[in-house]
């Protein structure tokens, strides 16, 4: 038999393990999806808010036995003028994730004047 050690989820003590009670059914299929959404705020739309959750890389990039936030994502953007400033921020691992910054606009509004 083999013994997974990815099987084995953190219990509410630390140190406490316990087999993942789960369908792997289940688990196995939401592996294909990603999952987002987009939040707008304002009449014109002028603050935005991002979340999204990719479920095969939070159960590969998560540790043994410890929580993380591996796998998710947020964001933020903001119009300011005729510029829109957005912020990302992806979690690969406990060492680390990808911050993305963004500057865009519509070069047309600068020549409508």
């Amino acid at each position: 038999l083999y013994d997974d050690p990815n099987a084995e989820e953190p219990g509410f003590f630390i140190g406490d393990t316990h087999a993942e009670d789960g369908n792997p059914w289940f688990d196995t299929f939401f592996r294909h999806f990603v999952f987002n959404g987009e939040f707008l705020f304002g009449k014109k739309e002028n603050f935005r808010v991002r979340l999204g959750y990719n479920h095969l890389r939070h159960k590969e990039l998560t540790p043994t036995n410890l929580r993380s936030l591996a796998g998710f994502t947020f964001g933020l953007g903001l119009k300011v003028n005729r510029f829109r400033l957005e912020y990302g921020r992806e979690v690969w691992h406990l060492a680390g994730g990808v911050h993305h910054i963004g500057i865009s606009s519509n070069i047309n509004s600068f020549l409508k004047g």
